[in-house]
Formats: structure tokens, C-alpha cells, sequence
């Protein structure tokens, strides 16, 4: 199994900062979707910096894993509850602090 680290950011780390790296993360990922030959490695280096760019931003502000955990089974329940097909790909757990 392969983990998704926390970054561990300095103390200057800032929201604005934060939210400028999504940015800057987001546009790459759009930049590479956009070429007419999809290169899927670089595809998904993009997209996991997107992903990671937003698990930065959420612990920058302060938002807890707890509270990631329950944004993510209200999010679920909204797909659910507008009936979008959907297959479940990795089961997201909590298994150990790394630092």
C-alpha cells in the first residue's frame, strides 16, 4: 500500500501561500491534460501534485484529519444522493503518524 504524506511546511507557510501553490499545481495538471498525445506518467504526476497542492492547503488552515475524514463521507453521500454511477477505487484510512 502506498501512503499520501502530509508536507511538512515552515513556519512562514502561509494560506495565500498555500493557495498559490494549488494554483500553480492546478494549471500544470491543465496544461498536460490539454496536449494532444495524453503522456500518462506525466498525467498523473500532475494530478497527485493537485491532490497533494490541496491536502497542504486543508492542513495549512488548520483542518484536522478527523475533519477531512467526515468532509469525505459528506462528500460521498452527496455523489450517493445524486445517483452518479461510481465504483469505489481505495478504501481511505487512517493508519499511523509518520513524523
Amino acid at each position: 500500500m502506498e501512503f499520501i504524506y502530509k508536507l511538512i511546511q515552515d513556519e512562514n507557510h502561509s494560506k495565500t501561500m498555500a493557495a498559490c501553490k494549488f494554483i500553480e499545481e492546478a494549471q500544470e495538471f491543465l496544461d498536460e491534460s490539454y496536449e494532444a498525445d495524453i503522456n500518462i506518467d506525466a498525467t498523473l504526476e500532475e494530478g497527485f501534485d493537485v491532490i497533494q497542492s490541496v491536502l497542504s492547503y486543508w492542513d495549512t488552515v488548520g483542518i484536522t484529519k478527523d475533519e477531512m475524514f467526515e468532509g469525505l463521507k459528506k462528500h460521498n453521500e452527496k455523489l450517493e444522493n445524486r445517483g452518479w454511477d461510481r465504483e469505489a477505487i481505495r478504501r481511505v484510512e487512517y493508519v499511523r503518524d509518520i513524523d
